[in-house]
């Protein structure tokens, strides 16, 4: 742009020289050097943060597909390169293996269900079983007390081993006492065991129950949002599975489009959200866009410390001159920026608070090299 404006310079001081409005003297002559050195100290050292330009790349979501369960596929209804939205099926694993696991969970929960009551009845059959115990023990012991009373009043009346007949009743009464407990203890706690008013062993199967069919559901692999396929080999028969490295399709989110424009970072002090931005893009030559700075990425990779072994090396001669990321948004009419190509490039000029009367020069600049770009794709 400096060059352009000198040998405009040139260009308006050969037509005075030609008219005779000035003679051309030495100082005429150097003139033009001193016309760009103006130039560059006056405009375009300022316009570099007041009005900084940056290389721009649209960048989109891809979103790998892994599926949450393993299977052989037997279905893949979705195209490649055709618009998908969101909940369309994208492909199916076989159901069969999963749906059998539903049905044995469901019959398992049906008998742990029935067998609840079955529970309440043993237990009171066992507190039943523990009455006629007691009521034994009872007996025995009203025996035993009067084989002592009798043996007491008269020795002769009966014999010594009458009476310990009744003690070994008694003592076998309360060990039938004691084990009727334990049975009606067991009984109650298998019948009482519950989590939140439920039966654990049906609250486990309702569990194992919605896992399963969770895992069913799984089996339809479905489009996480509206998009497109845009690499697809898979095909009916192969067999897939939930392995975090091994994607299965690779699906490009249809409202995932982000601007990012790199910046040096001697700018990065002037560029705030909200600053007007002008985007050229080579595939759309001839035309300015409009668009708003929405943020400003805090790092770049060469801030950033990855877990290692080894220490980081911190010295210059290791840093490269790496550009910091400014996301602008479009608010032009004239395009739908989740309608650009990943990886398109082009070129954005962010206008700052500083250095104003340099962006009428840069908005030069941007209309100049939007149509430079049909010569130079």
């Amino acid at each position: 742009m400096i060059v352009f404006l000198t040998l405009c310079y040139v260009a308006i001081l050969a037509i005075f020289v030609k008219l005779g409005v000035i003679k051309l003297t030495l100082w005429w002559k150097i003139s033009p050097l001193v016309w760009m050195l103006v130039m560059l100290i006056i405009l375009f050292l300022p316009m570099q943060w007041g009005a900084p330009a940056g290389d721009l790349l649209v960048l989109n979501y891809v979103v790998e597909i892994i599926p949450n369960v393993a299977g052989e596929v037997t279905e893949v209804p979705v195209k490649p390169l055709v618009p998908v939205t969101k909940g369309d099926v994208l492909f199916q694993i076989d159901r069969r293996p999963f749906q059998a696991e539903v049905d044995r969970l469901e019959a398992a929960l049906a008998a742990a269900v029935q067998n609840v009551p079955q529970l309440k009845t043993a237990y009171e059959a066992a507190a039943a079983t523990l009455e006629q115990s007691v009521a034994q023990r009872d007996l025995a012991q009203l025996n035993y007390d009067r084989a002592l009373s009798i043996q007491k009043e008269n020795a002769g009346a009966i014999s010594q081993l009458q009476v310990d007949q009744s003690r070994q009743s008694l003592a076998a009464t309360e060990a039938a006492v004691k084990v009727s407990q334990a049975n009606r203890e067991q009984a109650r706690l298998a019948w009482k065991q519950e989590i939140d008013g439920e039966n654990t062993s049906v609250a486990e199967l309702k569990a194992q129950l919605t896992a399963a069919r969770l895992n069913l559901d799984w089996t339809t692999v479905r489009a996480p949002a509206d998009g497109t396929v845009v690499s697809l080999f898979l095909r009916p028969g192969n067999r897939v599975a939930n392995f975090p490295v091994r994607s299965w399709l690779a699906y490009l989110e249809r409202d995932g489009a982000r601007i990012a424009v790199a910046v040096p970072q001697y700018v990065l002090r002037h560029v705030k959200p909200g600053q007007p931005v002008e985007v050229v893009l080579k595939l759309r030559p001839g035309q300015t866009f409009s668009a708003t700075v929405d943020s400003i990425a805090p790092i770049n990779s060469e801030g950033q410390i990855q877990a290692s072994g080894i220490v980081p090396e911190i010295s210059p001669a290791s840093f490269s001159e790496q550009r910091f990321v400014v996301i602008v948004d479009f608010d032009d009419e004239n395009i739908d920026q989740n309608m650009l190509s990943g990886g398109a490039m082009g070129t954005a000029a962010i206008y700052t608070d500083n250095a104003r009367m340099t962006h009428v020069i840069r908005r030069i600049m941007v209309r100049m090299q939007t149509w430079t770009n049909y010569i130079l794709p």
